[in-house]
């Protein structure tokens, strides 16, 4: 048997903006084992999204809300490769320094239904396993992946499981926000951290112009 040891989890994504139902899940990624680093990598640029504000400002932004946050840190590989932006790209890079290492991807169990459109996705069980947030309640099988029932299981074996997790937390998509902030919508200041809203507003971010997911 594999000695235990810690399970980086590598959490991707636009967060434009990082809100609190990123925070919450963040959170409760943290306390669903004591051996589970989480790592926050911010997205360049995603070939399936038109991410609307700079890659320095979100960057900004994540750094204000994970300032209390232990057991995390922001990765800024994406910010300095050439667009676009490919998950597999990163998950080759962390496979090659971390060999020994066993890595979790975090996705929602709705971006399952992408899988198709990104590119070498059937390559991903042969790097990681896989951490799923459970959203729609239905149970979704991941192609290539194998069930586990416990976060134990992934530390016992170098890739290939997914583990699902429940989703305690509250939902809030970042579209929704950047269209209530274009909108001067005051709900969207109930999903924004403190220091984010602030730094929002003194950089003029998302104001007037409501941008596609």
């Amino acid at each position: 048997m594999v000695a235990d040891r810690t399970l980086l989890c590598l959490f991707g994504g636009s967060f434009d903006p990082v809100h609190l139902g990123h925070i919450a899940m963040m959170r409760y990624l943290l306390h669903v084992h004591d051996a589970l680093e989480l790592i926050i990598i911010p997205a360049a640029q995603s070939p399936l999204k038109q991410t609307s504000t700079s890659f320095q400002n979100r960057l900004s932004m994540l750094e204000l809300a994970l300032e209390s946050l232990p057991h995390t840190r922001i990765d800024t590989r994406e910010g300095t490769r050439p667009s676009p932006s490919y998950t597999i790209d990163t998950l080759q890079e962390y496979r090659q320094e971390y060999p020994q290492q066993r890595l979790a991807w975090v996705m929602g169990d709705d971006a399952i239904e992408h899988l198709p459109h990104w590119k070498s996705w059937s390559l991903f069980p042969n790097l990681v396993h896989a951490l799923i947030l459970k959203r729609s309640g239905i149970n979704t099988p991941l192609p290539g992946f194998q069930q586990a029932q416990s976060i134990s299981e992934l530390l016992q074996k170098d890739a290939g499981l997914f583990l699902e997790l429940s989703n305690p937390f509250f939902d809030c998509a970042s579209s929704t926000l950047r269209a209530w902030l274009a909108a001067r919508d005051p709900r969207a200041r109930a999903f924004l951290p403190d220091a984010v809203y602030t730094y929002m507003q003194d950089h003029h971010l998302y104001q007037g112009v409501s941008h596609p997911l």
